[in-house]
């Protein structure tokens, strides 16, 4: 997104990629239980860094997935 900002132009291959990994973003989060700031600072991430910024999301989502199970493993 930051080259399509810096040239001024972007294939339309590209902007719907984009608006696919926002999509995607959007589905992993929607039913989190996390702050919605937190959702619009990864939607901006995935936004303005692409691919990296939704692995990273991923990698995110899997790590506090994880800590509430262990937590809920401990609690019951």
């Amino acid at each position: 997104m930051i080259l399509f900002v810096l040239t001024g132009r972007a294939p339309a291959f590209l902007i719907l990629l984009l608006a696919l990994l926002v999509y995607l973003s959007w589905l992993d989060l929607r039913a989190e239980p996390v702050d919605g700031k937190v959702k619009v600072w990864w939607y901006l991430l995935v936004v303005l860094l692409n691919v990296p910024a939704y692995l990273a999301l991923r990698i995110w989502l899997a790590v506090i997935r994880r800590r509430r199970r262990e937590a809920e493993d401990k609690a019951g």
